[in-house]
């Protein structure tokens, strides 16, 4: 029989994390799944439970201690390796590039890019104790600098465009390890539906991401693809 495989996910309180959740643990793994306020998480906090997996691990992206802590509980609670790191984590942020101030674009940032860049450094370890380890970051269509014509959510956009070349990064860096840019498609959720009816519900979306991870090879490192393993223009 072979070991349980475990993955380590973030932003899970809620839409596309809370789907990835429950989607790997359906799958048979071990579910670290992270948040920035388990306490008030009910819904992830019942998934969980229910299915007899640990406990929410606090972790916010933006907050070095809290990555340092979430690192540390996850070694106390016996974890040796990672199969699989999937940053789902993220803010929208400003939307007009005429009014936004640097200090919510810098906040915007640390949250998407640097934040996700802290927790793959500290927890490379662990993917690195994993036989066939992959690091997921949730990129976005609206990224795309050759597809970007319609302006609007400007530090989601802009952030994401940089998320994308630090997934080139650490493809290029990182030995052994295959990184994805990840496009879950147009999704039922908060940010989905602002801006317009989305067709594609969460887990539908984390039915396709999860066949198209298990599908990847090392062709696929350093790739920009959609749910359904399609190719995304950078």
């Amino acid at each position: 029989m072979a070991a349980q495989r475990t993955i380590l996910i973030t932003g899970c309180s809620r839409g596309i994390g809370l789907a990835l959740a429950e989607e790997y643990i359906n799958r048979g793994w071990q579910v670290l799944a992270t948040c920035r306020s388990p306490e008030r998480a009910k819904e992830l906090t019942a998934l969980l439970k229910k299915h007899h997996q640990s406990p929410a691990v606090a972790l916010d992206t933006a907050d070095d201690g809290t990555i340092l802590r979430a690192f540390q509980t996850v070694l106390q609670r016996g974890v040796r390796k990672l199969d699989l790191l999937f940053h789902n984590a993220g803010i929208s942020g400003p939307e007009d590039v005429l009014k936004a101030t640097r200090a919510e674009l810098d906040a915007t940032f640390s949250t998407n890019v640097s934040g996700p860049m802290v927790i793959t450094q500290t927890f490379l370890p662990l993917l690195k104790a994993a036989p066939q380890p992959k690091l997921v970051f949730m990129s976005t269509i609206m990224s795309s600098l050759e597809m970007n014509m319609g302006g609007g959510m400007m530090a989601y956009r802009v952030t994401k465009t940089a998320l994308n070349g630090m997934v080139r990064q650490f493809a290029g860096d990182v030995s052994g390890v295959i990184v994805l840019a990840m496009h879950p498609g147009w999704v039922q959720t908060d940010l989905g539906n602002s801006v317009g009816p989305a067709p594609l519900s969460p887990a539908a979306s984390c039915r396709g991401m999860y066949d198209t991870i298990e599908g990847a090879t090392r062709a696929h490192n350093g790739k920009f693809i959609d749910y359904q393993g399609q190719k995304i223009r950078w």
